[in-house]
């Protein structure tokens, strides 16, 4: 990305490259008693939660609502007890459903639905509360209490170990326990449901809420808006405080180590299993006087305003007042400090709807701005480098957006005239770029984005041509030979289908999974120039019969399978034209022709495989160029 700014009104021009933010904290606004949440509802209030029950609303230049959103009692006997999560529906604008999770007076956790006043939106309706789920606690302390919607649109609730110290009941790695995991439910109706995609759904020995393992007090986790990743920053016992990162193409399950593991560090191994089972943290700091004594998660910066926090995941300490940067590069994450800030115990950081960040302080009741001393406006195009359209005549591309923030599109370097929004309908092929500008007592920032190249196509019409429609079930159907998809040059998958580069498309029955007699798809995939996908299906009735009776072969089988230094090859041949049989190894060459006189009618043929080694090969009968293929195993001996 390149960056540029203008400070008027002498214009001097200065370039930064990539460089490291430069944190500044502002005061935002006031007030407050021991907040512990900072969230927004898709608009230009932030909710600001109170430890002791009450949220407020606080509008765009920091003024409090004197009315509290809503007020809860709630145990607040154990220092971490209290209103710890908030988090709006998906659809909170037109169902006006939002989560809370508090301790009861009884000290368990619950996880409660509220609405807004169909009179107010700033005050919700203390009657409609729902209870989603309730967890017993143990011990006063290690509640977790987070709540966030993932991008999948289902909540999860960070819950904590259940207290004291050590995990004592060793209530993390209990797959028959919640606390000490990350859940995932589907809150659209009540009660909840599991989603089917959990990871544990069909194991009987593990609770289905759960989706991760491992964790001892997960003290805010939050998911990038850009890519749908989820950082977390687990609380240490003693000695390590830890930053754990789950990537978005993550299918669950992963097991975060507590409390076999503090950290990277063995803590109690008794009973654990192998350390390749456990996903370690991405980062770690040691729990020390002058590094800090609890780590507080907090967001990747995908806000509009300052370009070199960019793509960071900012998070502290609540003791030592230190923040930290971690960047993620294709799986490398290197971490900084980025400033010694006054230690007024942070509890927790918060995103308003155009990604900015904020942090409140325990102590102070303070909620400060994050800011970077360099104000470059980010200058960024969501969404791939390279895009192709097809069978459409526009697209649209997106800038990162704020209001203070105004934007000139260009199209292969020049200016597109009335292309001034942060969103702009691409109808041509090009390389568009956009600059953003934004003014701050009288200086001008300004920033260029890299390259999105855009395209436009047709998406191509595919045929398969020359597949049977019926086959046994212990055949196997060389799909790139036999038949043939249209265009050539695609490549053929689905359940059954096995393919790697310059080896033959094979479709093994046997190989899907299915009971037969049933039907079996195969797909054909094209991508042409332009990068514009089609695609073709074929089906095949896969019925119970040792082979298909063809013009050219029937019956064709070997034996015995598996087999070592000879094997029999046995067809019926009805016609004799041009036949002949090939050994073809697992990458799809051929390793050996196999010399045979057939004959019209029953052919019963020995084999010389002492050359083989041991593995799985295909024995290929052609005749009139079709053929039918036998898997072959040779064993050693």
């Amino acid at each position: 990305m390149k960056r540029f700014f203008f400070l008027l009104p002498t214009l001097l021009i200065g370039i930064t490259l990539f460089a490291q933010p430069q944190l500044s904290l502002t005061q935002f606004s006031s007030g407050f008693y021991e907040p512990t949440e900072i969230t927004n509802a898709g608009d230009s209030r932030l909710f600001i939660v109170q430890q002791n029950g009450y949220i407020y609303i606080v509008d765009s230049l920091g003024n409090v609502n004197s009315t509290p959103f809503l007020y809860k009692s709630v145990n607040t006997n154990g220092n971490e007890q209290g209103l710890l999560g908030l988090a709006f529906d998906p659809n909170y604008s037109s169902n006006g459903y939002f989560y809370i999770n508090y301790t009861a007076s009884n000290s368990d956790t619950k996880v409660s639905r509220f609405q807004v006043s169909s009179a107010n939106p700033d005050i919700a309706d203390p009657n409609s509360e729902v209870v989603l789920l309730t967890v017993d606690q143990p011990y006063s302390n290690h509640n977790g209490g987070c709540l966030k919607f993932g991008p999948d649109g289902y909540l999860y609730i960070g819950l904590g170990d259940g207290g004291w110290a050590g995990d004592p009941g060793n209530r993390s790695q209990d797959p028959t326990e919640l606390l000490g995991k990350m859940l995932r439910i589907d809150v659209s109706t009540v009660p909840y449901t599991i989603p089917v995609d959990n990871p544990f759904i069909a194991d009987p020995n593990t609770l289905d809420e759960i989706w991760a393992i491992g964790l001892r007090n997960p003290w805010k986790y939050s998911f990038d808006r850009a890519t749908g990743d989820l950082w977390i920053a687990d609380v240490g016992q003693d000695d390590w405080e830890e930053i754990d990162f789950q990537p978005a193409n993550s299918v669950g399950g992963e097991n975060y180590g507590w409390r076999c593991y503090e950290g990277d560090h063995p803590y109690n191994t008794s009973g654990c299993s192998s350390i390749g089972n456990y996903t370690f943290p991405v980062y770690e700091y040691v729990n020390s006087n002058s590094m800090g004594c609890s780590v507080t998660g907090g967001f990747v910066y995908r806000g509009a305003k300052y370009s070199n926090m960019y793509g960071y995941y900012l998070f502290a300490d609540y003791c030592s007042g230190k923040i930290w940067a971690t960047l993620n590069n294709n799986g490398n994450f290197t971490t900084s400090v980025l400033g010694n800030f006054t230690p007024y115990e942070y509890t927790t950081f918060g995103e308003d709807q155009y990604g900015e960040l904020y942090i409140a302080e325990r102590t102070t009741g303070i909620i400060r701005k994050v800011q970077e001393n360099n104000p470059t406006p980010t200058a960024v195009i969501l969404g791939p480098d390279s895009l192709v359209v097809c069978d459409q005549p526009f697209t649209t591309i997106n800038a990162v957006f704020h209001p203070d923030n105004d934007y000139q599109w260009y199209l292969n370097g020049s200016i597109i005239t009335g292309a001034d929004n942060s969103s702009l309908e691409v109808t041509q092929t090009g390389d568009y770029t956009v600059e953003v500008t934004t003014t701050i007592n009288d200086m001008v920032f300004v920033n260029i984005s890299d390259q999105v190249v855009v395209g436009f196509g047709t998406t191509p019409q595919v045929e398969i041509i020359n597949l049977p429609d019926t086959i046994c079930q212990f055949d196997v159907i060389d799909l790139s030979t036999f038949g043939s998809g249209n265009p050539a040059g695609g490549v053929w998958f689905g359940d059954g289908v096995t393919s790697s580069p310059g080896s033959n498309s094979l479709f093994d029955p046997e190989d899907t999974g299915l009971t037969f007699p049933d039907y079996c798809t195969v797909t054909y995939s094209y991508t042409d120039s332009d990068g514009c996908v089609g695609t073709g299906q074929h089906d095949f009735y896969v019925e119970m019969c040792s082979g298909i009776e063809d013009y050219y072969i029937q019956n064709f089988n070997i034996y015995p399978n598996p087999s070592f230094k000879k094997v029999t090859i046995e067809a019926s041949l009805p016609n004799l034209k041009d036949p002949n049989a090939v050994i073809i190894d697992a990458l799809g060459n051929v390793i050996q022709k196999i010399e045979a006189n057939f004959k019209i009618g029953e052919n019963n043929i020995n084999v010389d495989i002492s050359n083989l080694s041991e593995g799985v090969y295909i024995i290929a009968l052609s005749s009139n160029n079709y053929s039918k293929f036998k898997k072959l195993i040779v064993y050693g001996d």
